[in-house]
């Protein structure tokens, strides 16, 4: 390998690295924006009969695609998901609906706050 060789693999491996950096920052504000706004939302219809810790998937926007958020049971991505999530009222994790069993109950607790 010349050395125009190895400083232009180095020069690329230095590229994507900060490319999975910027990627890992993105994802990250993404989160915190849909924390962010989660709380608002909650905040704003405690006082309706709304279940606000419910989202559905349909009625997302363009960014939260792109949300990692985890299920707190079987792991899946929210962005890889295509059903509903719940949020725990005490503990405030997300968990999809397939594995929150949610039934008619109006309020989610999941097993470890329970």
């Amino acid at each position: 390998m010349t050395s125009a060789e190895a400083y232009a693999a180095k020069l690329n491996q230095k590229e994507a690295k900060e490319r999975l950096e910027r990627e890992k920052q993105l994802c990250l504000e993404k989160k915190k924006n849909k924390m962010k706004h989660n709380k608002e939302n909650a905040k704003k219809s405690s006082s309706s009969k709304k279940n606000s810790n419910v989202i559905q998937n349909d009625a997302v926007d363009a960014a939260d695609t792109q949300d990692t958020s985890t299920c707190m049971y079987c792991e899946i991505q929210f962005c890889q998901s295509t059903v509903d999530w719940v949020k725990c009222k005490v503990c405030e994790q997300w968990a999809c609906s397939q594995c929150a069993h949610l039934g008619r109950k109006r309020k989610f607790v999941c097993d470890s706050c329970k």
